[in-house]
């Protein structure tokens, strides 16, 4: 009946561009999550993606390390600059931030 698999090669979103000259910002977090000592002090950003029958959405969330709670968050089907924007104005809205916030 000669039945077989369709094989596909796996759709890979590449959301790192480093072909760019711009400078690479300090990691001053690293892995000491000890900074996060109190609320609103830092916080964590991280893009993924959605995919749908039709297309992707990217969604964009800020993360309160002390809390682990998401307190911002943005979607958009493009990923630009301005969705990281919009997420991260969200999180400072509804939080109240300290002036040392660390965001990373």
């Amino acid at each position: 009946m000669r039945i077989c698999s369709k094989v596909c090669t796996k759709f890979r979103v590449q959301t790192t561009d480093l072909a760019h000259s711009n400078p690479i910002a300090r990691n001053t977090l690293g892995q000491n999550i000890a900074l996060a000592d109190a609320p609103n002090k830092v916080f964590c950003t991280d893009i993924t993606y959605i995919a749908t029958n039709e297309e992707f959405f990217f969604l964009a969330s800020v993360m309160d390390v002390y809390s682990r709670a998401i307190v911002g968050w943005s979607m958009s089907e493009t990923m630009t600059w301005q969705l990281l924007d919009y997420a991260l104005r969200a999180a400072l809205t509804s939080q109240k931030s300290a002036f040392d916030l660390l965001h990373h």
